[in-house]
């Protein structure tokens, strides 16, 4: 899902550069995507288990097109990051780069039909939420709007993981 997600925000920014402003130059059209790994879903109960979250994080984003990746301290759930988990966050993505040598293919995952499908249907989502932002009559409503579908997200997301529907290792399966 994070890669479609990359994906998708690639075409959008191309459309909206060449349609929306009438910039032809192919290099304009580019979307360049620094990452970053966030903390908030980093679990205090089995921290060492945020270094294999992290390692995942890093790689979609790195799959998905990102010129730059941050990787999260695994610590930063319980404690202002150490030395040794700093470290480790330095290493994820170039362990992912160098090692592997994705950063010499270009959307390595670019084809498959679960990816261009969910791909896909990103974009259209998001281009039905750029259009009611448009519709909006006011920046204030439009905001209110997307921070509303932000809460009900994050509710039901929480619902889920309290539920043990969704699952988390370490957190509500061991």
């Amino acid at each position: 899902e994070e890669i479609a997600k990359l994906r998708a925000s690639r075409r959008i920014w191309a459309q909206m550069i060449k349609e929306g402003f009438g910039i032809s130059n192919e290099r304009c059209q580019k979307l360049r995507m620094q990452s970053y790994t966030g903390g908030s879903d980093l679990i205090s109960q089995k921290p060492q288990l945020n270094i294999a979250r992290d390692a995942v994080r890093t790689l979609a984003a790195i799959l998905g097109g990102t010129q730059g990746t941050n990787t999260t301290s695994f610590d930063e759930a319980i404690t202002i990051p150490t030395q040794l988990s700093q470290q480790i966050a330095i290493d994820i993505p170039y362990i992912i780069l160098l090692e592997k040598s994705l950063a010499e293919v270009v959307d390595p995952l670019g084809g498959s039909y679960y990816l261009e499908t969910l791909t896909n249907k990103i974009e259209t989502e998001t281009w039905i939420h750029l259009d009611e932002i448009v519709q909006a009559s006011s920046y204030q409503k439009a905001l209110a709007g997307m921070l509303r579908d932000i809460e009900d997200e994050s509710y039901k997301e929480i619902k889920a993981i309290e539920s043990g529907k969704q699952k988390i290792a370490g957190l509500n399966v061991d």
